[in-house]
């Protein structure tokens, strides 16, 4: 963070307005925070929760500020504000906030491991203290709480109070070292590697420890002896450059150089290391020339025990004759399967009962991925094979919680709300057959219906996978709905998918009632698939949909009950970050899957075979899920590249250079990666005197 302008040590800042400007000057961006008055917060609230804590304006953090001008319209209007100081990126600066009596033991617990933190900005609050560091570039860091143990982080997103706005219990927020008197340190490399490490996975290239652990003891930057006067630089180059080697990352090689630098004698110089850092870097970059974006990612693989039955005997007769992927094809047909069949046959996990309704989203790898036409050849083979049940209804245009349960509807009797005007009797009388199969070829859309302010859309959603019992507490929303019997299906792209989940609020409880299914096109048929016998097919179908009705409680068989416990503890276990919340429900789905297997085997029992299938069912949408869900999005690096190529066409040195070569190859290469398979960038091969350069362009 840059010095203070034209405000010096000492020198008095008095009213919290002043305190504002004063922040503002030094990079950061302010708004203003309800205060303490007689007693109470200054919101009104006698029994606020937040009380001198909370925004004064509509856009909190996020309409934080460093204009003069604002600042002064602000705190003219509320001169007693409290001020919130904006963290993360947006000001430059992270904060480490430590609480109370257990928060300072645990810290000083971190700093007899690691080592002291560095003289930084501190303020004093109420119960604890706020430790300013400055984000390095490249990094991110985000608000977390308990990020440490008793410790939290506040980042991109957050915001703290600062001096000198006043506390709820009548203390002030202090500065113990102010931003007058001292520089904001940037954090030790030990610490950035605790606070961002939930957000790497642990067999990640990038874990600094299993980089390190690579290097000879002598080559260890970490722990290396500093080096005299005349053999300083060719030290510092063969350390830094056997750390890039192991892939490093640049902010924590940082960390680490500059306190190396410390140790040699005398000290070397910082400017003198960051350029070493900044050189060696961009060489590294020029290995990216020799990037192949041909070169695909580990792509899920689909085990033939998914193919078991009468399941694996329709994938087997569709797919020669159309361009979907196989498991797009089986895992259709099961989730339309377990609609047909409507809730009869359930399992059980202790008291909750399980039916055979499932939700599936098909996710084209692009706009060529044959997403859709996979249903339509599933669809045939049940418009022929009903058991004597109707043919399942199908309704697509998901667009709100209310909508969907006036389709499966119970009768509107005297007690329930007046029905809206024009309501015919039939409207009143409700829907006898419960069983609903959305289909939706546009999931995007879907998306974009919840995140509307007030929609009802997800809690409705989520209920019918969970129970089926669906009402809305909207007013005039009369409709209500017991034992529905509900499938999805949905189709999206990835790029969508990637563009849509991180602004719907509540993802990932809604997300992990799916199974998430990567797909492709299997084949090119230009004259398109031919005519199938699908004849016995049906009939076995229909056969099993018929056995299915004359059952209820599925239950296991003794080698199936021992597979089943064999799995249990680690069934969507062992993920982070958003994969382990999208995958949370991998028990009760891999129950369902291993239900309908066995009663397309016409079997009262769940076989070890099934259990078989439904694993390798699950194991493929779990890898699936791991490559849409597991790389960072929002990454802001990858923006930074967009803005940049938006303006022209840049060879590979040119993108490294505007992070200041403070960006590792295998970092800059990540994001290359992340918007080559976004197709929102394309990349080019130019001949030169040597080996051919890239050049990459905007989509």
């Amino acid at each position: 963070m840059p010095q203070a302008g034209s405000f010096h040590i000492g020198e008095p800042v008095r009213s919290k307005k002043e305190w504002a400007e004063f922040y503002a000057v030094m990079g950061c961006k302010v708004f203003p925070c309800h205060t303490m008055r007689d007693g109470c917060c200054s919101c009104g609230k006698a029994d606020c929760t937040s009380a001198a804590k909370h925004p004064a304006v509509t856009n909190g953090c996020k309409g934080a500020s460093s204009d003069p001008e604002q600042i002064r319209k602000w705190w003219g209007a509320f001169p007693d504000a409290n001020i919130g100081l904006a963290t993360g990126t947006v000001s430059g600066v992270w904060v480490l906030d430590v609480d109370g009596p257990e928060g300072c033991a645990a810290l000083a617990e971190l700093e007899q491991r690691h080592g002291k933190l560095p003289e930084t900005v501190v303020a004093k609050t109420a119960k604890g203290e706020h430790y300013f560091f400055r984000i390095p570039d490249g990094v991110s860091i985000r608000s977390l709480v308990r990020a440490l143990p008793e410790v939290d982080t506040r980042g991109d997103g957050g915001y703290v109070i600062v001096p000198e706005s006043d506390h709820r219990s009548g203390v002030k927020y202090l500065w113990v070292q102010s931003p007058e008197e001292i520089e904001i340190a940037f954090a030790p490399a030990w610490l950035l590697e605790l606070v961002t490490r939930t957000k790497r996975s642990s067999s990640s290239r990038s874990n600094s420890d299993e980089a390190f652990a690579e290097l000879a003891p002598d080559l260890d930057i970490r722990t290396a002896p500093g080096a005299p006067e005349g053999q300083r630089h060719n030290r510092a180059c063969r350390l830094i450059g056997s750390a890039l080697g192991r892939r490093v990352p640049i902010h924590v090689l940082t960390a680490y150089a500059l306190a190396w630098a410390l140790r040699c004698a005398p000290p070397m110089d910082e400017e003198e290391v960051l350029g070493i850092i900044g050189n060696l870097s961009e060489k590294d970059a020029d290995s990216l020339d020799d990037f192949d974006p041909e070169q695909k990612e580990d792509w899920p693989v689909l085990r033939p025990e998914a193919l078991y039955g009468l399941a694996g005997d329709v994938v087997r007769t569709i797919e020669p004759e159309t361009e979907a992927d196989p498991v797009a094809i089986l895992v259709q047909f099961l989730v339309m399967f377990g609609c047909t069949i409507g809730r009869v046959a359930h399992s059980l996990a202790e008291a909750t009962k399980h039916f055979g309704n499932l939700f599936a989203v098909i996710v084209g790898e692009t706009a060529q991925g044959r997403k859709g036409t996979s249903f339509g050849r599933v669809q045939n083979v049940f418009e022929g094979a009903t058991g004597g049940f109707p043919l399942v209804r199908k309704m697509t245009g998901l667009s709100s919680g209310e909508g969907l349960i006036w389709q499966v509807r119970d009768p509107i009797g005297k007690e329930d709300a007046k029905p809206k005007a024009g309501a015919t009797a039939a409207d009143t009388q409700g829907v006898t057959d419960k069983r609903l199969l959305v289909v939706e070829s546009e999931f995007a859309s879907v998306l974009a219906a919840i995140k509307r302010d007030a929609n009802t859309l997800s809690p409705i959603i989520r209920e019918a996978w969970d129970t089926g019992n669906l009402q809305s507490m909207v007013k005039n929303s009369p409709a209500r709905a017991r034992n529905a019997h509900i499938a999805i299906i949905g189709h999206i792209t990835r790029y969508e998918l990637k563009s849509s989940w991180p602004s719907v609020e509540g993802f990932n409880g809604f997300a992990n009632r799916f199974l998430w299914v990567l797909s492709r096109r299997s084949k090119s048929l230009p004259e398109g698939g031919g005519p199938l016998d699908l004849s016995g097919l049906q009939k076995r179908l229909s056969e099993c949909i018929e056995f299915a009705a004359n059952f209820e409680r599925m239950v296991r068989d003794e080698d199936a009950r021992k597979l089943w416990a064999s799995r249990y503890s680690t069934l969507g276990s062992g993920r982070a970050g958003s994969v382990a919340s999208v995958i949370a429900r991998a028990q009760p789905i891999v129950m369902r899957l291993s239900m309908l297997y066995a009663l397309l085997d016409r079997s009262p029992l769940v076989r070890c075979e099934h259990l078989a299938a439904s694993y390798a069912v699950w194991d493929y949408c779990e890898a699936s899920a791991v490559l849409i869900f597991g790389q960072a999005l929002g990454n802001q690096n990858a923006e930074r590249i967009l803005t940049a190529l938006r303006q022209k066409p840049m060879a590979t040195k040119e993108i490294h250079r505007l992070f200041n070569n403070r960006l590792s190859a295998s970092e800059l290469k990540s994001c290359l990666e992340m918007l080559l398979s976004q197709r929102r960038i394309r990349l080019e091969k130019q001949p030169t005197a040597g080996r051919p350069a890239n050049v990459w362009h905007i989509s």
